[in-house]
Formats: structure tokens, sequence, C-alpha cells
């Protein structure tokens, strides 16, 4: 039966839309946000048991006609062309068998489809023009064709590596998986009685340790970055916001002023709570971050709510749009990665995460300490996925341990006082250097 609920925002308070909840023609139970608007006062608890104000009554009785009629229409549809392909079958003995290439534009036509996300759509367009290319090139022209064994055979194809030395992982696979059954779920697809040769199929993984994880970026490289960022603002705001917070994209580009404590200069602040996870995350403002905050909130339209309203209003697109603005940034230092690996790894957005965790690793800042500002909780995760050690971390202390039991002693590396200079400059603010230029020419 279907049902309607709200929800709370970051801030705590309540969303102005209603969700609906209703189940399909399978039975499974789903979620669609509304377009009837929250009136009124809900109740506190939150509950649709419990009774708001009648104006929040009225738009709710609003809000359970639309999911009602959703899903019956939904509902509806999909049994009406189930009963005209029965009745075809009854009367002609046969229905007309799906060809492969005409799966897009079924799976475009069909209203379970419209109402996905746009990156969902993208992905299931992605990997269903995949499937009709393979097909193709094995000559299987029909849907009926296409067996168990055979659709064994194209997460092998997925499995291997393409021409640019690409490669499905397990996760990529279960979702491509996922998606063409959904497609052959579809009414007409399948002849009655067939069986999906997508669903629940049983293949050969590929092995656990193909995770990618992000390479932290050197002090060079992040001084390179930064210097060549600085002609494209968008570009520069955003790294240095991954820089210093080393939160991930998603909780970047939502990033709100109502977050942001402007209240006293020396001790800027950021409350998120991550997207991904939940878990609230106290960040304080510093170095050039603070720059950047101040700069935006000085410059900001009236009323406005995010932080980098560029990549705000672009929630679907924003993977690609940050990426991009990262890799071109990234590009221009004209930084040698070695292998093309290590070069892909690097050229991340995600690295900036990397790199934020390695280096207050680095600074001698316990696990407990890290996880509070990335908002783990495991230090496992982030020993495996984030703080990548270097020989040069551990070469003073293990010479110092054994020099200590030997009763030696060893001799201090020369001080490089340049390059402990310019790890200085990257953690001093605009008016800091500024300062330090004014004493310089002094």
């Amino acid at each position: 039966m279907a049902s309607v609920s709200i929800r709370k925002s970051s801030n705590g308070t309540f969303t102005r839309s209603f969700y609906g909840k209703y189940t399909d023609r399978s039975g499974k139970s789903r979620v669609k946000s509304l377009s009837t608007p929250m009136e009124g006062k809900p109740p506190a608890n939150g509950s649709m048991k419990s009774k708001g104000d009648n104006k929040f009554e009225q738009s709710k009785a609003k809000a359970l006609l639309e999911i009602g009629a959703f899903e019956k229409d939904i509902n509806e549809h999909r049994s009406n062309i189930k009963d005209l392909y029965r009745l075809i079958e009854a009367r002609q003995g046969a229905v007309r068998e799906t060809k492969i290439a005409d799966l897009p534009s079924i799976m475009e036509n069909d209203r379970s489809f419209v109402v996905l996300s746009k990156p969902t759509q993208c992905n299931k367009r992605r990997v269903l023009k995949r499937l009709v290319k393979w097909c193709k090139k094995e000559r299987l022209t029909l849907v009926s064709e296409i067996s168990p064994s055979v659709a064994q055979q194209f997460v092998a194809c997925l499995q291997q590596k393409d021409g640019n030395g690409k490669t499905f992982a397990n996760g990529s696979v279960q979702t491509s998986l996922f998606s063409i059954s959904s497609v052959f779920n579809l009414p007409g697809v399948m002849l009655s009685g067939a069986a999906n040769p997508f669903h629940r199929l049983k293949y050969a993984k590929a092995p656990s340790d193909s995770t990618v994880s992000k390479e932290p970026l050197s002090d060079e490289e992040v001084a390179k970055l930064l210097g060549t960022a600085k002609d494209n603002q968008l570009a520069y705001d955003l790294i240095v916001a991954g820089l210093n917070t080393g939160q991930r994209k998603s909780d970047i580009s939502k990033l709100k002023w109502e977050d942001v404590d402007t209240g006293d200069v020396e001790k800027m602040s950021l409350k998120i709570k991550q997207q991904k996870t939940g878990t609230p995350v106290n960040l304080p403002i510093v170095g050039e971050l603070k720059d950047v905050v101040l700069r935006r909130f000085n410059e900001r339209v009236p009323d406005a709510v995010y932080v980098f309203p560029e990549v705000a209003s672009k929630e679907w697109a924003f993977k690609d749009l940050c990426s991009g603005v990262f890799k071109k940034a990234f590009a221009e230092t004209k930084i040698q990665c070695g292998n093309r690996k290590h070069k892909n790894n690097v050229r991340g957005f995600h690295s900036l995460r990397a790199t934020f965790i390695t280096q207050r690793l680095r600074n001698g800042w316990t696990i407990e300490q890290v996880s509070a500002f990335s908002g783990h909780r495991s230090a496992e995760i982030i020993y495996k996925h984030y703080y990548k050690a270097q020989g040069v971390d551990f070469r003073d202390k293990l010479e110092a341990d054994f020099a200590k039991r030997d009763g030696r002693v060893v001799k201090k590396p020369d001080f490089d006082k340049i390059a402990e200079m310019k790890k200085l400059l990257l953690t001093l603010s605009l008016e800091e250097k500024e300062a330090l230029v004014g004493i310089l020419h002094a």
C-alpha cells in the first residue's frame, strides 16, 4: 500500500517535500520524491502517525493521492502490456521475438526508466550499448539467443582488458548485470515462460586485490598544482577546499553557508554532515581555505545558499565537472607520473583526500585525530585505501632505534632550509605571505 513520509535535512529541519513509498508489479518497495510541497507545521517527531496542523494534513492528503495514482498507473501500464502479449500469443501461437538492437529503445520508452536519476540512466545506457555491440560481434540478433552461458561469456569480456587497458572491477560488473537484468525484465522483452539469463548469474569474480586507491600528492606536486590552478578561480578554490578539509567531492559541492561559522575570523569552522556516511565533522578553517571562504563570503549574492554554487546546482554532473577541472589543472603542471596506472591514480580529485590524510599521519597525528576529520569509522580503511607510507618516513626512525641499541651516534641529515621554507609557505595565508614579502624587500 502506498504511503508518504518526510525527512530531515542536514541542519535538522524538515525538507519541504514529501517522499512516497509504493510497490511495483514485482512486489518490490520503492521510494520517489513527490511534487506535492509540504505546507504548514508537521508533527515534531516526523511520524505520519502523528498529526500536524490543518495545512500539513491537507498537503499530506494530496501527497497520498499523488503516490497512490502513480502506483496504480505504473502497475496497470505494465499489466496491460503483459496482458496484450498474452492475448497475441494465444491467438497467433507465438509472439514476435525481440531483437537485441531494439533493447535501448525499449528501455528508453519504459516509464520505470524515466523516473531514474540522470547518472543511473547514463550508466544503464552505457552498459546496454556495450552488450548490443558485443552481441553484434558474436552474431547474436535475438534476445532468445542469450542463454546463461552466453551471459557468462559477456561477463568474461567485461573482465578482460580493452584497447585502453581498462577492466571492470567486481563492483562494476555486479552493477552492470543488475542494470541489464532489469531491462530483460521489462514487458515484451522475454518470451512468455522464458527465464532471464542475467538474473542471479553466477560467474568467476576477479581477484579482490584489483581494488584501486587514489594516491596522495607529494609536496612538490601540491605546490605546482596550486600555482597552475590560480589562473582558474573555481579550480583553485575547489583544490584548496579538498587539500584543507580532506572531504569528498559530494560534501564540498553541497557545502552551505549555514554550515560555515564566520562569526569570529580567527576561529572560523565548518560543520559538515557527510552525505555518504552521515557522520558529523567539525573542521577549523585555516590557511588558504580561510582566504577562499572570506573572498566568496564577500562576493556572494544575496540569499546565497551554497559556498560553491557553480557546482552545487549540478549535482548529477559534479563528478565529471570536478574531475575535469582537477585533471586540467594537473595536466598544466606537466608533472611526470611514470606509468599509466600511477598517472591515473594521482589525477583524481579524491587524491586530495588521500593527500590530507597522509600528510596528517606523517606529521604525527594519531589515527583517532585523523578519523575525526575524515569521518572514517575504521582505521583499516584509512591504512588500506588512503595512507601511503614511504621508505623515507621510516629510515631516520630505524637508524635512530638501531643506533640506540648499539650505542652509536647517528649523524643527522643536513637541514635543507629552502625545502623547509617551501613547506612553510604552503601553510601561510595570503596576508602572511604579503607580510613576508614586505620583510624580504625591506
